[in-house]
């Protein structure tokens, strides 16, 4: 993942992105050439690389060394037409993951702290969409909207985005000063995640969620949904009964900051999933 830009236009209460030197584009592009020899795709990120100023130049000779590009990005300079045309001659190259954490403007300016955003988001998105461009949307789920978040797939019918990741804010960085904030209990998202999955399944909407335990999912979207949870960012830990479960491969547990903070076991939190003793397998 390549970090082109310290800048962002949004203040979202959860960003874990390190603040990082502008360094000019050719640092950048020497590092593109170095990774392209051990990998077939770029993602680029930051807090915001839309305001890099050299991107289009980045991604023109990255173009040259990838078979895909994605880009993250809040999606907001995208509200203006003559921006996305400046991508247009990259197109079949380009994937860009949109943030949009909500399927209602005060819910989503209130998490990105920044009025607007969530109107210039959405008209990004459909600049997007209509020039042809491939998007994608994440979502990061915190207290603050989960209950919003089963009514986002409808909404993304409406913008005609068919991909959805739904991450767990990690506590880090500001996510990590404002855990309380942003934190739900575990019994919360329990009872939420499922309604959530099955509003994206009726919706025809492939979801992905990050960083939330399997046994947090009923069964049976242990089958259907692309569950992620992967060892690196914020530290995990498993129960001991964890070693039992199905997952026990994949799964390396849920925060340590949620059981001190909650003052709960891992055996409090964790439950182990089985599948050929109940003929579910």
């Amino acid at each position: 993942m390549l970090h082109v830009s310290e800048s962002c236009n949004n203040n979202c209460y959860f960003c874990k992105d390190p603040l990082v030197d502008e360094r000019p584009v050719e640092d950048f592009i020497n590092y593109v050439k170095s990774a392209s020899k051990s990998s077939k795709e770029l993602i680029i990120s930051a807090r915001e690389p839309t305001l890099f100023k050299s991107l289009i130049e980045l991604i023109g000779d990255s173009s040259k060394l990838f078979e895909g590009i994605e880009i993250n990005t809040n999606g907001r300079m995208f509200a203006v037409k003559s921006f996305v045309d400046k991508f247009i001659p990259f197109r079949e190259k380009l994937v860009f993951n949109v943030s949009l954490h909500a399927s209602r403007r005060d819910i989503h300016d209130f998490l990105t702290r920044t009025d607007n955003s969530w109107i210039q988001a959405t008209k990004g998105i459909l600049n997007l969409k209509s020039s042809g461009f491939e998007v994608r949307i994440n979502t990061v789920l915190t207290k603050c909207n989960y209950p919003d978040l089963k009514k986002l797939p409808l909404l993304l019918n409406k913008l005609g985005v068919e991909s959805w990741k739904v991450l767990l804010f990690e506590p880090l960085g500001q996510g990590a000063e404002n855990f309380f904030l942003l934190m739900p209990h575990h019994l919360i998202l329990i009872e939420n995640l499922n309604d959530i999955a099955d509003s994206a399944l009726s919706r025809k909407v492939s979801v992905e969620f990050k960083n939330i335990p399997f046994c947090f999912f009923d069964k049976k979207h242990l089958k259907t949904a692309n569950i992620k949870i992967t060892p690196q960012g914020a530290v995990k830990k498993n129960a001991e009964a964890c070693k039992k479960c199905f997952f026990k491969d994949k799964c390396p547990g849920f925060y340590e900051d949620y059981f001190t903070h909650f003052r709960v076991s891992p055996e409090d939190v964790l439950k182990p999933v089985f599948f050929e003793e109940d003929g579910d397998k």
